[in-house]
Order: C-alpha cells, then structure tokens, then sequence
C-alpha cells in the first residue's frame, strides 16, 4: 500500500505525462493524512519539484490548516530559482561544447540540458541541478585542462591540492583509478556557482554495461541546444547513455527517472525506433533495465507502451518493482544511507541481462573500492595498494562511520 504522500507524487506525474487536471484524480486520495513537510522532502529527492508544481498550481484545492497553501508556495520559490538557474546552465553548457570543440576534442552533453530540451514542452519542467558533459577518455586530459584554465575547479580541496602538488596528476585520475567521472566547480557573481560532472566513462568499471564510445562519435549529429548548434549524440545514444544511469546505475529509484522514460515512449512511440533501442540494449547489457523501467511505467503511470516492449514486459513481472517501491517511499540517496544502499544493490543485482555473474561483479566491485584515490573522502586509514582487501574493509569501514551512523 502507498503512502498518501508517495501516491500524490505519483499522480502528480501521471497527471503531468498524460495532460489531465489533477483534480481529476484529488477526489480518490487520502488529502487529510498527508504529512507536507515529508512531501516536500519526497519530492525534492525525486527531483520533480517543478513537475508537481506545475501540476498543482492554481488548484482551489482547500486541505486542512492552510498546509497546501505553504507547501505550494514554497514549491513556486523552488521552480522559479530552478528555473533562473537552470537557463544559465544550458547557456553554459552550450559555451563549453563550443569551447572544446574548437579544440578538436569530442565532447557531448548528457542528462541535464539535453534531455530537457528533447523531452520536456518547457524547459524549466525538469529538475536538474548540475553541468554533464560525457568527453572520451583519449580527449578527457585535454578537456580537463581546458576548463581548468577556463576558471573551473575541483570540486574538493584536496583534489585541488593533488593536481597542484602532483604533474602527474591528471593521468593518474584518468587512467590508474578505475573512475569514470569528477566533480568540478566555477564560482558566479551574484549568482550559485556552476556544478560539472565530467564525465570519461558512463559509469565505474565494476558494472556490466558497455556503450562504445567509438559508436557516440560516429553517430553525433549537430542539434541546437539553447541558441547555437552543436554536436551531440544520436537520439538512440542519447536514450541509451540515459537508461545506463536511470535504470543501470540508479535502478529507477528516483520517480524522475519513470517520468523521463514516459516522456521518451510517448515522444517515440515507433516500434522501429524500439527495435533499434532493443537490439542497442543487447550489447550494452541493458535489456532487462529497460524492461523494469517500462513496467514500472506501464503499472504506475499508466503509459502505454510499443507493441514490441509490451510483449516483452508481459512476462517480465513484479517481484522486481518491491524493492523501487521501498527506495521511493524511503526517498533517501543510497550515496548516503547504508539500508538505501542495501536497497540499492537488491535491485541492481536483480535485473540484471543473461550470464551476469554476480561473484564477478562482488570481485570487480572490491577492487575498484580497494584503490584510494584523491577524489573520495579521506579513509581512516590507507594501507599499501597491494594489501587490496585490507583497502576495501577500510573503505567499508570509513563508510559506516561517515554514513551509517548518521
């Protein structure tokens, strides 16, 4: 049974994808029992703010003790700064593809402005909070260095203190620690400074998925992001990169995700368009991501599928969706929660594509972890790389104390 409050969000988005009036659906659902305070915390983790805002506003809805009233309004504060912010995003994220590639160097945007652009009517209806750009890791040294010079930093001090201390530095990040993104920083006046994820990989190396990179590059077209064309990947490569994070590495666990798979189905409902993405999914290791995500579409807002994914979805299931049901009710990041984190790791191991070991991927996941690097949180303590297991436990172990224990 669902909370009043995940319901709400829930309806919010079913009303946001197929366009009916929210007070359509008011009369059915528990109003009095909803806990706005916990409402406003939900809907920020499933970064749908804006959504539900929409949804909501100009409602003459009347809930007990003025509660609504508040919660709309503050929901209005947030989209309006999210929206001011996020124009200056695509802006800048359109600067920076042009400045990398007057440099020769393949870059592409990912997640944040570009889907916004593709999916939603308007910009401002999709929550995102940082800068993505994907860069091809024999470009990612070149690339780093230019937004280095162009005023970026790293987003830790400590990684700031390592490049400058370590001329090595970059190669080491790129190419020993097995990471596949870093954080960068570069402050605004008057305004919140830009947040870049850079990304050389689409995810760490313990996951199973393989996109190639080669195949992006080649299949890049030109598309005109805010007021300049630029290069960006193929729309089946753009839903591919976005289901190996929405479903691969996240697992659906945020209702953003469903509701930007929903806008994809319902912008290409084509069973071509599906027979691409299916046979791209069966190399990439996707397939039965892609299938979770479409039933949980299917099931809770109410989206019609393709024939060609709805005669595979049929007989995918539910057993799988318990656990995405959890991590939405529980609306915690499994960055930052142990049981989110068990929550996590239940789903991902579960849907994964045919001859998926899971020992490999345990194997693969505590070397990964095994090696410090100068982006993570200071461990407890380090010991020398080649003791791997005593590194993971220490990991482990830092973890539980920085996280569990909050």
């Amino acid at each position: 049974m669902l909370s009043p409050e995940l319901r709400l969000l829930i309806e919010s988005c079913k009303a946001f994808i197929s366009g009916r009036e929210f007070r359509q659906i008011k009369d059915s659902m528990d109003i009095e029992s909803i806990d706005w305070i916990k409402l406003q915390k939900m809907a920020g983790y499933h970064s749908i703010r804006p959504t539900v805002y929409h949804v909501l506003k100009g409602q003459t809805i009347q809930y007990t003790a003025g509660a609504p009233d508040a919660f709309v309004k503050e929901l209005h504060r947030i989209a309006v700064s999210k929206t001011l912010l996020q124009q200056q995003m695509a802006l800048e994220t359109e600067r920076l593809l042009i400045l990398l590639e007057q440099q020769s160097i393949a870059v592409f945007p990912y997640k944040g402005a570009i889907l916004s652009k593709i999916l939603y009517a308007s910009s401002n209806l999709r929550e995102w909070s940082d800068l993505d750009l994907f860069v091809p890791r024999k470009f990612a040294k070149a690339a780093l260095k230019t937004l280095l010079d162009d005023g970026y930093q790293f987003a830790q001090e400590e990684t700031n203190h390592a490049y400058n201390s370590d001329t090595n530095f970059l190669d080491k990040l790129l190419f020993e620690n097995g990471w596949h993104e870093i954080g960068l920083s570069k402050s605004q006046e008057n305004s919140l400074p830009f947040q870049l994820d850079f990304h050389w990989q689409l995810c760490e190396d313990f996951y199973p998925y393989t996109i190639n990179e080669n195949d992006i590059i080649t299949g890049a077209q030109k598309f005109k992001l805010v007021d300049s064309e630029v290069i960006v990947p193929s729309i089946e490569h753009i839903f591919l990169m976005t289901l190996l994070h929405h479903g691969g590495r996240e697992s659906w666990m945020r209702l953003k995700y469903i509701c930007d798979l929903s806008l994809f189905i319902k912008l290409f409902p084509d069973n071509l368009f599906w027979e691409r993405i299916l046979s791209l999914c069966d190399t990439a290791k996707l397939k039965r991501s892609l299938l979770l995500g479409c039933f949980c579409v299917q099931k809770y807002l109410n989206v019609a599928l393709p024939a060609i994914l709805e005669s595979k979805v049929k007989s995918y299931g539910e057993r799988n969706t318990r656990n995405i049901l959890k991590s939405w009710e529980n609306s915690v990041s499994f960055w930052e929660s142990m049981s989110a984190q068990l929550i996590h790791k239940r789903i991902l191991l579960s849907h994964q594509d045919e001859k998926f070991s899971p020992f490999n991927y345990w194997i693969k996941y505590m070397e990964f972890y095994s090696t410090p690097n100068p982006m993570e949180q200071p461990r407890l303590r380090t010991f020398n790389k080649k003791y791997k297991i005593a590194n993971f436990f220490s990991k482990v172990v830092t973890y539980v104390w920085l996280k569990g224990f909050r």
